[in-house]
């Protein structure tokens, strides 16, 4: 129980915001390094991978979706 009070006073809601855009911040810094591979391997190897494509597309399209979503919900 003492644990599970510790804890609460730990976890703010200021704890929860930092997570959140750690986590936005962590995400985007993801594609741009995969972006910045993907065009380091066009240029030098001559070579698009198509695995690069779906996931920096499957990146962008869930982050525009949540952008989307919690504009509309508040």
């Amino acid at each position: 129980m003492a644990l599970f009070q510790a804890f609460g006073r730990t976890v703010d809601e200021r704890f929860l915001l930092h997570r959140y855009k750690s986590t936005s911040h962590a995400g985007v810094l993801a594609a741009l390094v995969m972006g910045g591979w993907f065009f380091y391997d066009q240029i030098v190897n001559g070579v698009i991978r198509t695995d690069f494509v779906i996931v920096l597309s499957v990146m962008a399209f869930a982050k525009l979706t949540f952008m989307a979503w919690y504009h509309m919900r508040d």
